[in-house]
């Protein structure tokens, strides 16, 4: 899909990704946002005191229990709009789920083993981390499910850019596979496992009308990702349709 994005949008969205990087100080995170097109910063699309948008940053539209999905956390005002984080010191910065009055929604979440399910495989003496397939088809396919919520809440009309990137993971990898599966147990087999050689992985954003179908596009930032890795077959976790079948 073309982007497309005018000027004002991509230099909000630099702007936006910069702030991410100085928050995040070199550790890893992915990122996901979504923007309206008819998009004006100084406007205001959202009402923050709405109690439905409240509720629904307060708890996500996570697609399973159990699943990888977005922690539910309580939101507060900010003069910019709504902020979701732990205010707990051992679980801080580990998560921020962001909705801007402009409509601009976000999520960051910090890249560890207890969250993203992390193995590590052996080059030259050193382990690299590598990201499991679930929790790179699932957060993003929840966090879709919640921007497509807030859009229909809103009958937001036009279109939105959806972004997707892996911050700081020089040296990653990725497997395709869920395990106990054959294509698990051939990817360590054949030890296929092609390391990120840049600090920062984003992939290219697309271009969507608001009445997005969240499956099919989490299924298109999934296919993006598993082909920047090297991978031919497509992510296995989506079918045809983009219906998630974990």
């Amino acid at each position: 899909m073309d982007a497309g994005i005018h000027t004002d949008i991509e230099h909000f969205l630099q702007d936006r990704e910069q702030k991410l990087l100085n928050r995040i100080k070199g550790r890893p995170y992915v990122y996901l946002s979504m923007t309206p097109v008819n998009f004006d910063s100084g406007s205001d699309i959202v009402d923050i005191t709405d109690s439905m948008v409240v509720d629904l940053l307060r708890n996500p539209p996570n697609y399973r229990e159990g699943g990888w999905g977005i922690y539910r956390t309580e939101p507060r005002c900010t003069p910019d709009g709504l902020v979701s984080e732990f205010d707990v010191s051992i679980l801080r910065d580990t998560q921020r789920l962001e909705l801007l009055k402009n409509g601009h929604l976000e999520l960051s979440i910090k890249i560890d083993q207890r969250r993203f399910d992390i193995e590590y495989v052996n080059r030259d003496g050193q382990d690299h981390p590598v990201l499991y397939v679930y929790p790179m088809c699932e957060i993003p396919l929840n966090f879709l499910r919640l921007g497509s919520e807030i859009g229909q809440k809103y009958k937001t009309s036009g279109s939105v850019i959806i972004r997707m990137g892996l911050y700081n993971v020089r040296g990653y990898s990725l497997c395709a596979c869920g395990r106990n599966t054959e294509g698990y147990k051939r990817q360590w087999a054949e030890d296929n496992f092609p390391l990120w050689a840049e600090d920062h992985l984003t992939l290219s954003p697309i271009r969507v009308l608001v009445g997005l179908d969240p499956g099919m596009c989490a299924k298109e930032l999934a296919g993006e990702l598993w082909r920047v890795f090297g991978f031919k077959e497509p992510p296995p976790l989506f079918d045809e349709r983009g219906n998630f079948r974990p």
